[in-house]
């Protein structure tokens, strides 16, 4: 039996968390880790320690980490291969630009990916990902080492929000699906950034001219802040090198 402190307290909080939101009884979670069931209610009532090695095995049971269970610091990205071992256990996952998530349908043996209707193939909340269109797409998400678990904070399609992201991933979600971005630290001052179309503007004469370019188009960015509506919003050195930009709802 180890040691109690601190740390065991947050594993015990924690363990009788997850396990209530995945819906694991003492029983299943006993033979999940090859533990008897009595043992188990005392990890669950805080009368006993487990080891490493059982700790391990719970955290792999209930599709978390050890540091989740005890509160510590956590790997913050993964594989796909520990992603998809995550979705086994019952965790849903995403990619760090994403509003939607991937989780695994047990009784399909596929993985479904929820995201939203504009940014789905056929225009449906949740896909099978045998279905997808985006053959290269999707091969590049598997292929990427940011896997995270996604949860209530980070993901809005779970009621969290988009956060984090680099300028380049904050600009193409302005472009591509129209979001307002702002940084982390605009948030309480209401300012965003969005691309504006349909610019025009009149001239000393008093003619509507119609801002067309050969290279963009009719659009620009427009910063909204405190003081109003700047047009063609130009990045600092600072905003294009920080990766504290989210998505504004």
């Amino acid at each position: 039996m180890g040691a109690k402190g601190t740390s065991f307290s947050s594993f015990v909080d924690r363990l009788n968390e997850i396990m209530a939101k995945r819906g694991v009884s003492p029983g299943r979670l006993a033979e999940q880790i090859g533990d008897t069931e009595s043992r188990v209610k005392e990890y669950i009532a805080g009368q006993r320690c487990p080891n490493a090695v059982i700790i391990m095995k719970i955290a792999e049971a209930l599709g978390t980490s050890p540091e989740w269970l005890y509160g510590l610091p956590e790997k913050k990205t993964m594989f796909f291969s520990e992603a998809l071992d995550a979705m086994k256990h019952g965790a849903k996952v995403k990619l760090p630009t994403w509003a939607g998530y991937w989780e695994w349908d047990s009784e399909k043996q596929t993985v479904l990916m929820h995201c939203r209707p504009e940014e789905s193939d056929n225009g449906e909340p949740v896909l099978d990902i045998r279905e997808s269109q985006r053959v290269e797409y999707t091969l590049r998400n598997i292929c990427s080492t940011e896997w995270m678990i996604a949860d209530e904070d980070n993901c809005p399609k779970l009621g969290g929000r988009q956060t984090g992201l680099s300028f380049g991933d904050a600009i193409n979600m302005a472009k591509r699906y129209g979001k307002k971005i702002a940084r982390a630290g605009w948030n309480g001052k209401g300012q965003y950034v969005e691309l504006a179309t349909c610019i025009s503007y009149k001239n000393a004469a008093g003619k509507t001219v119609n801002a067309e370019h050969d290279a963009i188009g009719n659009k620009a960015f427009a910063f909204v802040g405190t003081s109003g509506v700047q047009m063609g919003w130009l990045a600092s050195q600072a905003d294009m090198l920080a990766t504290d930009w989210e998505v504004v709802e």
